[in-house]
């Protein structure tokens, strides 16, 4: 089914030891680029978040943002390592000795040190399935509104898709009787000689003119190229990468048809077809 690359999820719940609130945002990229801003207690779960969001998502550029409220009724009371701050006195006091200095220690500098100063800690264990399911519903939500936003893009492609074929039998239409108004036209140009021409040799240059405006190739391309777009677009798994290539495809048909055109209503049609290639690409842009 076809995905877009954007969209936003939130989803929080309240559990013993707190309430967390995990947001998802999702934007287009080449790749699949996740990016995790989850609070230090919660770095151990880093790597069982992103496996989980390659399961589900397969292109895109990924924010992944963990709130945590810790409980009101929890202590807040702080706890001092104390084998720290004392190896702390003790590196201070004989970098003081060596500089013949009388020992200077600030107690809130100290504070500051890293490890020093310890708040009740988490249950690592005991949260980690709740904080793990709840990203899992998070990014549920988040694959649903890609899935809903993915078929909008997909109703405005197979819209553009019909536009295309409509100017694909317009040219169609169009070559018989352009090429008849071109045998005409030369015939014509004959008649106004007054001293002989050698008639296989007119012949001769009026198929090759012919041939390099026969464009036949080119519609039986583009029919074809239609088809596989087609295909593409009611396949399950990601389709973003080819459908740009498909693209791509697309627009080197047309713009033969263009160069080969001496005709107004077969140039229009092919600039037409290129203004559709153009806005299919766009919204292709955001698919995964």
């Amino acid at each position: 089914m076809i995905q877009s690359m954007t969209a936003f999820s939130q989803q929080q719940k309240k559990t013993g030891a707190g309430i967390f609130v995990w947001e998802i945002r999702s934007v287009n990229h080449r790749y699949l680029d996740i990016y995790l801003r989850i609070p230090d207690d919660f770095k151990f779960l880093e790597m069982d978040i992103r496996n989980l969001a390659k399961k589900m998502l397969k292109r895109g550029k990924i924010e992944c943002s963990l709130r945590y409220k810790m409980d009101g009724t929890q202590s807040s009371e702080l706890n001092i390592n104390q084998s720290l701050v004392n190896e702390i006195i003790k590196v201070s006091q004989n970098i003081s000795s060596m500089a013949q200095q009388k020992p200077q220690i600030d107690p809130v500098e100290i504070l500051k040190w890293p490890g020093v100063v310890e708040s009740n800690s988490i249950d690592k264990e005991a949260i980690k399935k709740q904080v793990l399911d709840l990203f899992q519903v998070t990014l549920s939500d988040l694959s649903d509104h890609r899935k809903r936003e993915g078929q909008a893009l997909c109703d405005v492609i197979q819209q553009k898709r019909l536009e295309f074929i409509a100017h694909i039998q317009t040219v169609r239409e169009r070559m018989p009787e352009l090429l008849s108004e071109l045998k005409s036209k030369w015939q014509t140009r004959l008649t106004e000689f007054k001293e002989d021409v050698d008639s296989n040799r007119i012949e001769q240059e009026m198929l090759i003119m012919i041939q390099k405006l026969d464009i036949e190739e080119e519609l039986d391309r583009l029919d074809a190229h239609v088809i596989e777009l087609e295909r593409i677009l009611s396949k399950e798994e990601p389709a973003g990468r080819r459908l740009d290539f498909m693209m791509q495809e697309f627009n080197r048909e047309s713009n033969t048809i263009t160069s080969k055109s001496s005709d107004i209503l077969v140039t229009q049609a092919g600039v037409d077809m290129k203004v559709l290639i153009e806005q299919m690409r766009e919204q292709i842009q955001n698919i995964e």
